[in-house]
């Protein structure tokens, strides 16, 4: 133990008496029957405290106390607290702690690799993606680009790639721009379309058939195109191809596009201009080319980049509310006095809430056997669509639950495969989705008896040829006795067939109205009786005459979408050149405006963000200033970037919010926020804030502190900024253009100004008006989770890994979910009513339940309560002002 008392140690004698030391030492020796290892411990503890007094000592050596490191690190008494690593190169600049510690630490000019725990040059560091590991060189692919890993950063071509648009079962929808939403509507709708006075125009629309939110059979779907100056094709849900009334045969080319069968699943129509390929039942997929943006329109959204503005009307107006958006894009104004068919927007298992455990248990196998692709190809959008599409066909009377289930799980496979991680047809054994015939039909392995006659046929008096008794066909087939109906997919006897008359479907028995005359169907046929004292002139009012087809009537609504005949009804429309409006016929300039709801007489003015819209021609025109953008993480934390992408993220740690030192490390700021758990079952909530230039450390319960940044690099500029309270906030305003609102609870806001688009990053994504880009990492790659696009903006790689699929809430504590469904139904209901048109609820109403089942340590109301107030910010940003507090609960 004397060993103290020489040379080794002498440096730090006039610091440190090492008396006290000695006699420490001497009774561990002791203790340990004389052992001289057991001194080692008081000589380190000696060497620490001289360290953290600034003198560092070099006193070990193979025979006294000797460390062995590994991975290439070396033994320092006074190493940095916080290590540098190829996940966090800037962990120097990020670290608030300047105290050295002792132990293993890379030699510098190396920093640490956690892949392979060696130290490496940062040359050398490796890139990470969906958590494969990938050496220095090399290249991945990410959608048309290539991605090359660079010193532990990923370097990608930015070649513009093609957009696509998806529909997934009976009400899924995914933009251009990447923007998912549900809408279950039972008319014909403009799927896109391009923008009037296009050089090159063309127009897909859907037909949905029983596709209403309360129709009890299950959805059929359609699709017509019309690509430029050809004619109008339709492709139907029996995989057949039509023109006008005549049949293609496939393959089938023309001078603009070509149809073409993929396989025995898909049909693919393809032209310069756009691709689709239909399963032939409820998976559709659109593609355009980079050229096509800015010059589409519909219900896949403009395809600009942004897909705040998707939810965009006929009539230039932007919408937040589904069913409005969804509505505005049909065109026949005759469904919309169908109850049935009027397209909603609705959380199946909101409404039947009985089904949703099953749903729950039917859908989980998304993340089990699919569970190689879950890192690449996100499930948690799949999972919520199976359990919607689960629910909802359970709701119904004639629809498979399972089946529904299956779309989806077909629909998340087909992505896997996108994204080069093909599954195994295996899955379709384990997940009980084998392919079968379905529709009353039997499988025939040599059918030559005669052709399949169809309800379709019959009623336009079609035969066809009778298979020879030489030749043997195989596939599904309606039995004996009976006919295949169309219009419900479905063999029927032939006495029971439906009738069609103009490519409109009429059951057996229904009627329908000729000019002057009833016309009944009868088992595939039409009788029809004539009206006695009947003129053409008589049957019409309003200023409407008599239309052999009515399906095209122009409104005030839908005077600017485009409409193609494939079923016509005869009756009363207006003549050319007026629109209906209120039940009569005008010309299109005495029709108002619309925008949420209101109706606006021409020359009136609304305000969207920052901009001013004028109604003019029943169209607005808006001016197109860049407006300010908002970055919140409130709660549980639930975030929502710059450009309008929400999601959630369950981390422990400090993490960069925001900040402009992306790539090169020049900057002026950097946000960070601290999670910190708020609850017993381990819910994050945000607890503190710090903005670099000058530090501003924000803490509940105390006032702000600002010091000096000790990182700041020679001669960078002073900061200006002030701190106020106003209401219920802190808020930090500087001169750069960033403003940082504080609830001192768990809200917290960054506003930034448009100089900063595209130089920003962090977990408020890079703010250039994309939100598909927002999950792009330290290393400059995207990441399909939240979690792990999350994860590599912690500050402290000590950090744990973030929860990756925290179970809810409300299934861990089932006692608090009746409580806090009451609890937050406040954000549905009045007074949040009026808001509604403005501000989707849905996603705060979520929101809400999470934060109101999670925190259980005494901060109820604190949770429910911050919930509610965002929705209500949001609310105020819009214009509509609410007094909710009033009521007692908050």
């Amino acid at each position: 133990c004397r060993l103290l008392l020489s040379e080794a140690f002498r440096a730090c004698h006039h610091v440190i008496d090492p008396k006290e030391y000695v006699q420490r030492c001497m009774m561990d020796v002791c203790s340990c029957d004389g052992d001289t290892q057991c001194a080692c411990a008081t000589f380190t503890h000696y060497s620490r405290a001289c360290a953290y007094m600034g003198v560092v000592l070099s006193w070990r050596n193979s025979d006294t106390c000797g460390v062995v490191c590994d991975g290439g690190k070396i033994y320092s008494e006074c190493g940095s607290a916080c290590p540098v690593t190829c996940e966090n190169p800037d962990m120097t600049q990020e670290c608030s702690s300047n105290v050295c510690v002792d132990g293993c630490h890379c030699p510098i000019g190396t920093v640490y690799d956690t892949t392979t725990n060696t130290c490496v040059t940062r040359d050398n560091c490796p890139c990470t993606k969906a958590g494969d590991v990938y050496q220095h060189g090399d290249v991945i692919k990410q959608d048309c680009n290539n991605c090359t890993c660079s010193g532990g950063r990923w370097n990608c071509t930015d070649a513009p790639c093609p957009a696509l648009c998806s529909v997934i079962g009976e009400d899924h929808y995914v933009t251009f721009d990447g923007r998912r939403y549900q809408f279950a509507g039972g008319c014909e709708y403009v799927l896109v379309q391009t923008k009037p006075n296009d050089v090159r125009p063309f127009a897909v629309w859907v037909q949905n058939r029983g596709c209403g939110f309360y129709d009890d059979d299950s959805c059929k779907k359609s699709i017509s195109l019309k690509i430029a100056g050809s004619a109008v094709y339709q492709m139907t849900s029996n995989g057949h191809v039509t023109m006008g009334n005549k049949e293609l045969v496939l393959p089938h080319r023309d001078s603009t596009l070509t149809f073409h069968r993929l396989s025995s699943s898909f049909l693919r129509m393809t032209s310069s201009e756009v691709e689709v390929t239909w399963d032939g039942a409820h998976r559709i997929y659109v593609k355009v080319p980079p050229r096509m943006k800015n010059r589409l329109e519909g219900l896949c959204g403009v395809y600009n980049l942004n897909q705040a503005d998707d939810y965009r009307t006929p009539t230039s107006a932007i919408t937040i509310n589904v069913a409005e958006f969804g509505n505005s894009w049909k065109t026949d104004i005759s469904c919309s006095s169908n109850q049935v068919s009027t397209g909603i927007s609705v959380d199946a298992c909101v409404i039947a809430t009985s089904y949703l455990t099953h749903a729950n248990v039917m859908c989980s196998v998304l993340k089990l056997a699919f569970e190689s692709c879950n890192n690449l190809v996100d499930p948690s959008p799949y999972v919520t669509m199976c359990q919607h599409d689960v629910c909802h066909c359970l709701h119904k009377f004639n629809a498979d639950a399972q089946s529904c289930r299956c779309t989806v799980l077909s629909a998340y496979a087909r992505a896997c495969a996108l994204a080069g991680r093909a599954i195994q047809s295996s899955w379709r054994d384990t997940t009980s989705c084998p392919v079968t015939c379905t529709q009353g039909r039997v499988w025939d392995e040599c059918n030559n008896d005669n052709c399949d006659v169809t309800c379709q046929m019959i009623s336009n008096a079609n035969q066809c040829n009778a298979v020879s008794q030489w030749e043997c066909v195989e596939g599904c087939r309606c039995p004996v006795g009976q006919v295949f109906d169309e219009s419900i997919d479905y063999c029927v006897n032939k006495s029971d067939c439906s009738c069609y008359y103009r490519n409109a479907v009429y059951t057996h028995g229904s009627s329908r109205e000729a000019m002057c005359a009833t016309c009944r169907c009868d088992g595939g046929l039409w009788k029809c009786e004539s009206t006695a004292g009947c003129t053409r002139e008589s049957m019409c009012q309003d200023g409407k005459v008599w239309s052999n087809c009515t399906e095209c009537q122009r409104t005030c609504d839908n005077m600017h979408t485009s409409c193609v005949q494939l079923e016509c009804h005869e009756g009363c429309s207006c003549p050319n050149g007026t629109v209906l409006s209120d039940g009569k016929c005008v010309t299109p300039d005495h029709c108002p405006c619309h925008y949420r709801g209101k109706s606006y007489r021409d020359g009136s003015w609304v305000k969207q963000d920052c901009n001013f819209c004028r109604c003019r021609n029943t169209n607005w025109e808006c001016t197109e200033r860049e407006c300010p953008a908002y970055c919140s993480a409130y709660g549980d934390p639930h975030y929502e970037t710059f450009d309008k992408r929400r999601y959630e993220f369950h981390g422990d740690c400090t993490y960069v919010l925001a900040e402009d030192y992306c790539g090169d490390g020049v900057g002026s700021f950097k946000v960070t926020v601290e999670n910190v758990p708020c609850s017993t079952g381990g819910v994050t909530c945000t607890k503190a804030l710090t903005l670099y230039d000058t530090i501003i450390q924000m803490i509940r319960g105390a006032e702000p502190i600002v010091s000096k940044n000790p990182f700041a690099r020679p001669g960078s500029p002073k900061a200006e900024f002030k701190i106020t309270r106003a209401g219920l906030f802190l808020i930090v305003k500087t001169k750069i253009g960033l403003t940082i609102l504080w609830d001192v609870g768990t809200r917290v806001y960054v506003k930034l100004e448009p100089k900063f688009k595209r130089k920003v990053c962090g977990l408020c994504g890079d703010f250039d008006g994309n939100a598909l880009n927002d999950f792009k990492t330290r290393q400059g790659e995207l990441e399909a989770s939240s979690h792990m696009f999350g994860d590599t903006w912690k500050v402290y790689s000590s950090c744990p890994r973030s929860e990756e699929d925290p179970v809810h809430p409300c299934i861990v504590s089932p006692q608090r979910a009746d409580w806090a469904r009451f609890a937050c139904r406040v954000i549905r209901e009045s007074p949040f009513s009026s808001c509604h048109a403005f501000v989707d609820p849905e996603p705060f109403y979520q929101s809400c339940l999470w934060d109101s089942c999670g925190c259980d340590r005494g901060g109820d109301c604190e949770c429910m309560c911050t919930a509610i107030a965002a929705y209500t910010r949001e609310c105020n940003e819009a214009g509509v002002h609410i007094r909710w507090r009033a009521t007692g609960s908050c």
